[in-house]
């Protein structure tokens, strides 16, 4: 049986400060800060190209009747494993405020299957807002095939729960001051959040809802997000995705480095990623007819 996790918008428990390290400024006003951080990081981010190395592992439930005699194993399928290279972009509509973010497969377990630079000169240049959306929604889709596993997802990207942190998603959510983690930073700390409008922001099989919570590590001083963790449990699956930014001095804000995610259907079996993301490139348009690429990141 399939699973399904769709991200569909444009995309808490309580925490305790660490012993002997004091809140130095409210909730309210880390949440302003950091919806300020994600308007810099959307508008300076979009139409930014990374190069993405996924590797999936699609581990199989096993099932009745797959025990041979004396618990020997008979007929269980085999462990799949994946490797893709995909362009990773954010897609900005003028005049929008929404912001979605894709991938666009290239390379599946090292054959190229399309050619890459023609795809996003035609996606760059035609930049009217249904046609931008509806190219980007044909791309994602497209590519969540090349995904392995019996779970159907277009979550498995690394800037999703950036969205929970927008202006305009914030009252959707429930957040809660975690804890410092200076692990991270000296001025790192920890936010929870747990969705509770709805419909949900993400959805399951029938259009179902399927509430969202986890964790942010946003610096206190700027808003920059360091880490995310979003979570759902749902009766099918429980599903996890984590994604780690770091600094990025041309474009002044924090860029994806990794993202780890798992999902443990309820019927067994498991599948995970991980992605590395680098040479960060952004494409200018020069003429209605050119494209400059400067320099890679």
């Amino acid at each position: 049986m399939q699973s399904c996790l769709v991200a569909v918008g444009g995309l808490l428990a309580l925490g305790l400060a660490a012993p002997g390290v004091a809140q130095p400024v409210s909730l309210e006003v880390a949440l302003a800060r950091t919806a300020a951080y994600i308007d810099t990081f959307v508008e300076r981010f979009g139409n930014v190209v990374s190069e993405e190395r996924y590797q999936q592992e699609a581990v199989p439930a096993i099932r009745a009747g797959q025990l041979g005699g004396r618990g020997a194993m008979a007929s269980v399928p085999p462990t799949q494993k994946r490797t893709l290279r995909s362009d990773f972009l954010l897609v900005k509509p003028d005049g929008s405020l929404d912001w979605f973010p894709f991938r666009d497969v290239y390379e599946v377990d090292g054959s190229v299957i399309r050619d890459r630079e023609g795809r996003l000169a035609k996606l760059f240049l035609r930049t009217e807002e249904p046609v931008a959306l509806d190219r980007a929604r044909q791309i994602a889709q497209e590519s969540s095939r090349y995904n392995i596993g019996d779970v159907i997802r277009t979550i498995n990207n690394p800037v999703i729960a950036l969205a929970f942190l927008e202006r305009s998603y914030q009252q959707r959510f429930t957040f809660t001051m975690g804890k410092a983690d200076p692990a991270l930073g000296p001025t790192a700390w920890v936010l929870e959040y747990k969705e509770t409008q709805r419909p949900t922001l993400i959805r399951g099989d029938g259009d179902s809802n399927l509430p969202t919570s986890g964790r942010t590590w946003i610096d206190l001083d700027t808003g920059r997000v360091l880490k995310t963790e979003f979570i759902i449990e749902a009766p099918s699956i429980t599903a996890r995705v984590t994604a780690v930014f770091t600094p990025d001095s041309r474009l002044g804000i924090n860029v994806p480095a990794e993202m780890i995610e798992e999902y443990k259907p309820s019927a067994g079996g498991r599948i995970s990623g991980k992605a590395t993301y680098g040479r960060f490139r952004q494409f200018a348009v020069r003429t209605a007819e050119e494209m400059q690429e400067p320099q890679p990141r």
